[in-house]
């Protein structure tokens, strides 16, 4: 008699396969994505810096602040905006594919600090820096200016950036990033003002943009009694840095 059918170990051998066949070709899937990603931030990042640079020297505007964490927390811009220690650092040969050198990871506790820097923002600014968060469920300050904060949301695993209202130290408007963030992955973060216009960039793309009227120039911690003009790092949990850049006037992006 001939046989018409596939048996039932027939049928479940071939959905097997196709599963295996699936799981692989997702997998292939999350590689080249996560290349285009490293590949897109790359190009961003140094393009950005070629812009900069080029407005630096037309402008005669260095830029405010420069942290390379080549073994050290001092600052390579004109300014020598160098930073105080509270805790403990280490310079990790980890940094975002493809960047040499080393970061600077901040134990938990740890902040680096300059109560009085030289020739910071006025109004517009331009922040430019890699950040790895080994657990994004743990909020934490990230980098503090008397223009803006930076930290990590713990409840939606997503990255926020506070500017402060006019008037008031705790009325604040914020660019979030529009999906979560992985842990144990390198970003590259970008946020741009220019008058009362506001964007935030991850990895070369843009995630939020705002327009407000206009912002407090301080930031005020503990109560308001403390002002930190430049902050890098503050309690919460673990974080690594690298290539911090402030500028005193709008990124230009590319």
């Amino acid at each position: 008699m001939q046989k018409n059918a596939f048996t039932l170990i027939e049928l479940l051998v071939v959905i097997v396969i196709i599963g295996i066949l699936a799981t692989i070709s997702v997998a292939q899937f999350n590689i080249y994505q996560e290349k285009a990603r490293i590949a897109r931030t790359q190009a961003f990042w140094s393009q950005l810096e070629r812009l900069m640079l080029a407005k630096e020297t037309a402008d005669d505007l260095p830029r405010s602040a420069s942290f390379d964490f080549e073994e050290n927390y001092e600052d390579q811009s004109l300014n020598q905006n160098n930073l105080v220690m509270s805790g403990s650092v280490t310079y990790p040969t980890d940094t975002f594919p493809g960047i040499s050198g080393k970061s600077v990871h901040f134990s938990r506790g740890t902040n680096l600090r300059n109560t009085n820097p030289k020739n910071m923002p006025a109004v517009d600014y331009c922040i430019s820096y890699f950040l790895k968060v080994p657990d994004w469920t743990v909020g934490n300050n990230i980098i503090v200016t008397e223009k803006t904060s930076n930290f990590f949301n713990n409840t939606q695993q997503k990255f926020s950036s506070y500017v402060a209202k006019a008037g008031s130290s705790y009325g604040y408007q914020r660019l979030n990033s529009n999906k979560s963030l992985e842990n144990d992955t390198w970003y590259h973060i970008v946020q741009s003002a220019k008058g009362n216009k506001f964007e935030l960039y991850i990895d070369g793309t843009k995630h939020d943009e705002l327009e407000i009227d206009s912002y407090d120039i301080t930031y005020k911690m503990n109560g308001g009694n403390t002002t930190f003009k430049l902050l890098l790092g503050y309690s919460g949990t673990e974080i690594y840095l690298d290539k911090v850049n402030i500028w005193p006037f709008a990124c230009k992006t590319p």
